[in-house]
């Protein structure tokens, strides 16, 4: 955690979905994707454990509907959080836990190319329902750059 510790501010952020409905036999793929753009703020790890999020940044995403032309919208993002988080050195894991609307919210990251410079941060999250064969694939990447 001291080696991790610090301030850190978004350099880049891309998600994809990849989500298939299957609906009386009719299978649809639906893809989307969400870029980051204009962070500002910071993202701050301290040693104890604890960390802030405070930035914003502007998203764009693309949905695409298989055979239909995609449609495009722009937002902006706030994280305003606060939490704990815990490293797991054994698999290069960052496991952050905070509060979102009342609800206690936990995500593990995948720690990658991690540097005295910034960090990468992945997840995955794939769901597969045997049931219909309907599946959902997501993964994204933050990019953080130590201050």
């Amino acid at each position: 955690m001291e080696n991790f510790s610090g301030t850190y501010k978004i350099s880049s952020f891309n998600e994809r979905i990849l989500d298939v409905d299957i609906d009386n036999g009719i299978e649809t793929n639906t893809t989307t994707t969400l870029v980051g753009d204009s962070f500002q703020g910071t993202y701050v790890f301290n040693s104890d454990g604890t960390y802030v999020m405070d930035a914003q940044y502007n998203i764009t995403e693309t949905v695409v509907v298989e055979n239909n032309p995609p449609v495009v919208d722009n937002y902006t993002v706030s994280d305003d959080f606060t939490g704990t988080y815990t490293i797991n050195t054994s698999d290069s894991s960052i496991t952050i836990t905070y509060v979102n609307g009342g609800f206690t919210e936990t995500t593990t990251f995948m720690i990658e190319n991690f540097s005295s410079t910034g960090v990468n941060l992945t997840y995955i999250d794939i769901n597969d329902d045997p049931t219909d064969g309907n599946t959902y694939d997501l993964r994204g990447e933050i990019g953080l750059v130590r201050q």
